[in-house]
């Protein structure tokens, strides 16, 4: 556990160094790790969408919202983050 809190805060900092390409790789590995962390679902799937990689975040953001349905509505509001447009495409 102590391994995929490392990605995951690795994860954060390139996300706010602006890094997503990184953020991606290190919440990967994380979710390789532990595959059942929503919030290492949930980043990655940010740091996909500031990527651009819309159909990516939205299924982060599903898996999320599957690992912690509790939080089903705050993690499912950033399913607006993607561009309506994206998702039709």
């Amino acid at each position: 556990r102590n391994l995929v809190n490392a990605w995951f805060g690795r994860g954060i900092a390139n996300g706010k160094l602006g890094q997503q390409a990184d953020a991606v790789a290190d919440f990967s590995r994380g979710i390789e790790l532990d595959g059942k962390v929503a919030n290492a679902w949930y980043n990655r799937g940010v740091a996909y969408s500031k990527l651009g990689k819309y159909a990516e975040a939205v299924d982060d953001f599903t898996q999320a919202i599957a690992l912690d349905p509790k939080d089903a509505d705050q993690l499912s509001a950033s399913l607006f983050t993607v561009p309506h447009r994206q998702l039709v495409a």
